[in-house]
């Protein structure tokens, strides 16, 4: 048994979350935690975290009779998908230390994906919303609203201990899925793939039908990736180097808002 924290950040509530919850709880029976916080404001972050150069105070903005019937939304959806579930409510403080306190329990972290669009419809710099993935202490996964089970894996690997703890976390922990088509992504200009040999070793103990690909411009992945059918993507330590720098561009926005696929995010 897996636990898995969904994060419900203020008056959110993310069907994409609950769905992907169910389809887990399917393949294996899980403890699914619901956290429902007061609105997590990254605006702030800089000044009290050290993020950037932003001078916002944190807002912490909350609806508590709406909480309430996300609550009784998340309980009424458990029950009737045979989903063990506990309720985490916590609206007197700043949500993020609650957030890493609560991601460092858990194997998992759900987050819909809607709650990082929001941040960027606010003119938000991603630069925060980076760091906050980033400093979760498990797992993430950030879902898309209009979710389809994954077809399609797709590794991000850059040859960095980061991306590949990223793919073995995932195999670790969705053992059910490494069967399905994966594709070993890397973006190198000269069209080689870093520690080869020992990459394929790796992958062929755990994902048997995997085939490598290098694309010299992230604009030729983007393009690829556009075309797999129901892809997830995997990834190393969100923004911080390899391919997940790539995140500093409008990707990270076009693969929540207009791909709608998940990206499991994972690091050292």
């Amino acid at each position: 048994m897996k636990k898995v924290l969904a994060i419900f950040d203020g008056g959110q509530y993310s069907n994409g979350v609950m769905e992907l919850s169910q389809h887990i709880n399917d393949n294996q029976p899980i403890l699914l935690v619901g956290s429902f916080l007061p609105g997590i404001d990254f605006t702030g972050m800089s000044e009290m975290y050290g993020f950037g150069a932003l001078d916002i105070p944190v807002h912490i903005r909350v609806d508590e009779e709406t909480v309430d019937e996300n609550i009784e939304r998340f309980k009424n959806y458990c029950i009737h998908h045979h989903i063990e579930y506990r309720v985490h409510k916590d609206l007197s403080l700043d949500a993020y230390p609650i957030f890493k306190k609560e991601s460092r329990f858990a194997d998992l972290l759900l987050i819909g994906s809607q709650e990082f669009l929001g941040q960027l419809a606010l003119n938000i710099p991603a630069e925060n919303l980076r760091d906050a993935l980033h400093d979760a202490e498990c797992p993430v996964i950030v879902v898309p609203e209009y979710k389809k089970e994954p077809e399609n894996i797709v590794l991000a690997y850059d040859g960095t201990a980061s991306s590949v703890f990223a793919i073995k976390m995932f195999c670790y922990l969705f053992p059910e899925l490494c069967n399905k088509t994966t594709i070993l992504l890397h973006i190198n200009s000269n069209g080689t793939m870093p520690s080869s040999s020992a990459i394929q070793l790796l992958l062929s103990a755990h994902y048997p039908n995997f085939q490598e690909l290098v694309m010299e411009t992230m604009q030729l992945f983007e393009d690829y990736i556009m075309k797999v059918p129901s892809p997830i993507l995997i990834t190393g330590g969100f923004g911080r180097s390899g391919i997940s720098s790539a995140f500093r561009s409008s990707f990270a926005n076009k693969a929540m808002s207009l791909f709608r696929f998940p990206i499991f995010i994972a690091h050292l």
